[in-house]
């Protein structure tokens, strides 16, 4: 079963370019910025073609690998392209763009998307809600200002803090009471959980047989 990374990238800066950006991400997503090799795209995994081998040898010595997905991973972060979920503007200057990428976050795409828009600021948020785990990436003019990996733990408490906010985190873990209950699990009351035993003992209560 594929994991599923749920992203939302916040942008912010000079109003030109995060518009041009936003244009094309909306259209071609991470393929705006670095475009698979068509020679890659349109190659076919077959054994009995003749000169497969000779085919797998030159892709790889002209892109370090003959499959799409490797060369996505290495480029993007990711196995293949963004599936877009929308776009909501905070103001003219900051607006927040939401997508799915399969198994991890699209690290290096971001750091190059920097890179060629050094006036934007961009800060990613993501989670995998099938191994629990999520982060958040601060870059600017290609350097990553912040990188937060988490899982839900006691330690990690400080870190998801930073990521969400008490009031965030908080409204996180309704979502999760609520994603619990609808697979027949007991419905867990969060505010009384919180207020009793505060963060620590909302992690206890969903993840103890996680991270036991």
């Amino acid at each position: 079963m594929i994991g599923w990374c749920v992203n939302e990238l916040l942008v912010e800066g000079d109003e030109k370019h995060l518009n041009y950006f936003i244009r094309d991400f909306k259209y071609a997503g991470f393929e705006a910025l670095i475009p698979v090799p068509q020679e890659l795209e349109k190659f076919r995994y077959n054994v009995y073609e003749e000169g497969f081998d000779d085919i797998k040898k030159q892709l790889t010595e002209k892109y370090g690998t003959y499959r799409k997905s490797k060369w996505c991973s290495d480029n993007w972060g990711t196995l293949e392209n963004c599936y877009f979920g929308g776009i909501k503007e905070v103001d003219k200057n900051k607006k927040l763009v939401f997508f799915d990428t399969e198994l991890s976050p699209p690290d290096k795409w971001l750091i190059f998307a920097s890179k060629r828009f050094p006036s934007l600021k961009f800060t990613l948020f993501y989670r995998d809600d099938e191994f629990w785990f999520e982060g958040m990436i601060k870059v600017e003019k290609g350097e990553v200002k912040e990188n937060i990996w988490v899982q839900y733990t006691v330690d990690a408490i400080p870190d998801l803090l930073k990521i969400h906010g008490e009031e965030k985190l908080l409204e996180r873990f309704k979502e999760i009471a609520e994603w619990y209950s609808e697979f027949g699990e007991e419905r867990i009351d969060v505010e009384k959980v919180y207020k009793e035993k505060g963060f620590k003992g909302l992690i206890e209560v969903f993840f103890k047989d996680y991270y036991p």
